[in-house]
């Protein structure tokens, strides 16, 4: 799971908002 340390991301969810989180469109 690629997600940011302090954030509350579900292990699935976690690596499709990660990626929003890191490309802010």
């Amino acid at each position: 799971m690629k997600a940011k340390a302090g954030l509350p991301l579900s292990p699935e969810a976690g690596e499709t908002t990660s990626l929003r989180i890191d490309r802010p469109a």
